[in-house]
């Protein structure tokens, strides 16, 4: 079955939240909640709305944050409250995956990965992160770009989301090196690529999402 990856909604803005305004998403697609932050912290709270999210991958530190959650929509029109405890500038973004298996978010996601890397001078940077082979060369890849300036992904992917701070582009195949070019030197790009598993794929449990959700909980 073939993806087709739509932006919803998407803000950009500063405070203690990140509210999303009023969206309709449709029952049993996979949604994805790409979250940029200038602060370390995680939500302390996301609405229900459309769905419980659950953390699929966050990278934080200098005061930068990138994470992804995501859920099977139940099918809604309304906002997404998404609360931090502390006020800051942040944005964030929901994605509609239509093609993607359904059956949980863990069959859904079948790995991520993320990137921390400070860029030097010298102008143009590539930032790429590292994913192991596919379940499949058809399953889709996503990958969400914290950076500011002018900011380009690699040959063969298309921009789903841009809001300031905030990047998202996706490509319909296999690529175990989803990367993307910034211009600014002297500074900290963050990122977390996934792979989406395609419908006729099956289900099943995926190890790196449980591994994700336990360290994410403090369980090793």
């Amino acid at each position: 079955m073939a993806f087709t990856l739509t932006e919803l909604q998407s803000v950009s803005k500063y405070g203690s939240d990140t509210d999303l305004p009023s969206f309709t998403s449709t029952s049993g697609e996979l949604l994805l909640l790409s979250i940029v932050r200038r602060r370390n912290d995680l939500p302390s709270s996301i609405g229900a709305t459309h769905g419980i999210f659950t953390l699929v991958d966050s990278v934080s530190g200098s005061n930068r944050l990138v994470a992804c959650y995501a859920c099977i929509s139940t099918g809604a029109t309304g906002g997404l409250s998404i609360s931090f405890p502390s006020s800051n500038t942040g944005a964030a973004s929901v994605v509609e995956v239509a093609g993607a298996d359904n059956a949980s978010v863990a069959a859904a996601i079948v790995q991520s990965n993320t990137l921390d890397q400070y860029n030097g001078g010298g102008g143009s940077h590539t930032n790429t992160v590292a994913l192991s082979p596919f379940a499949s060369a058809t399953n889709a890849t996503f990958l969400i770009g914290q950076s500011s300036g002018t900011t380009t992904p690699e040959a063969g992917y298309t921009e789903v989301t841009h809001n300031n701070d905030i990047y998202a582009w996706y490509k319909l195949s296999e690529d175990t090196t989803p990367s993307f070019n910034t211009a600014g030197n002297f500074t900290r790009v963050k990122a977390v690529a996934i792979e989406i598993q395609e419908a006729s794929g099956g289900g099943g449990v995926s190890i790196p999402v449980i591994m994700n959700q336990l360290r994410n909980q403090g369980i090793s």
